[in-house]
């Protein structure tokens, strides 16, 4: 039952929900039955990407020939809980957006204003003419 429905294209973590079983288990029945493929094995993709170098999403799709997106790899490291490291979302996450001179709060006077004609003059910009 297991090797069918994951012929059939149910992943393993679906596979254990469905039979309440570990995902352990039957991702090591499917890998015994020689049946697993590696992007849905959660130690092949784990050990892919921390030990092997295929440190990124498109690096593994790559090595599977893209037969899986680099979206779909990344869901599935999500869903198996492999774990990637920061991502750049948490490292945008992270940032303190006055850090980067990016905070709202900071003075008017900072910034050039456009003169009446509503172009910015060189003098705005601490040029000015000679």
């Amino acid at each position: 039952l297991t090797i069918r429905r994951y012929r059939n294209g149910d992943r393993p973590d679906e596979i254990a929900d469905a039979l309440e079983a570990a995902l352990e288990t039957v991702s090591g029945y499917l890998r015994d039955a020689n049946v697993l493929a590696p992007w849905d094995d959660y130690r092949a993709l784990a050990h892919l990407y921390h030990d092997y170098g295929y440190d990124t999403l498109d690096k593994l799709a790559a090595l599977f020939n893209y037969e899986r997106s680099t979206e779909v790899i990344r869901s599935r490291m999500d869903k198996l809980g492999v774990d990637r490291g920061a991502t750049s979302t948490d490292l945008l996450e992270s940032l303190n957006p006055e850090d980067v001179g990016l905070s709202p709060l900071r003075d008017a006077d900072e910034y050039p204003t456009p003169d009446e004609g509503g172009q910015q003059t060189l003098d705005a910009f601490g040029g000015g003419s000679e």
